[in-house]
């Protein structure tokens, strides 16, 4: 199991996050591009209210977490 942090600074309205993972054998050294990654989202998290700029705080984090 690997922990994962993530910091949350810009509030906004947003219909949802995508938390992407990189492939194996990613080099650390090269700026991070879309190639890095693998293709799918390890996790997708989605405002399901309508219209989604008027519930800005579905997908607000309460405060850092991991």
């Amino acid at each position: 199991m690997v922990d994962f942090t993530r910091n949350y600074s810009a509030t906004h309205a947003k219909r949802r996050w995508n938390y992407f993972i990189t492939k194996d054998g990613w080099n650390p050294n090269e700026p991070l591009s879309r190639a890095q990654f693998e293709p799918e989202p390890l996790f997708m998290g989605q405002n399901p209210q309508q219209p989604h700029w008027k519930h800005a705080n579905v997908l607000t984090p309460s405060a850092e977490g991991t």
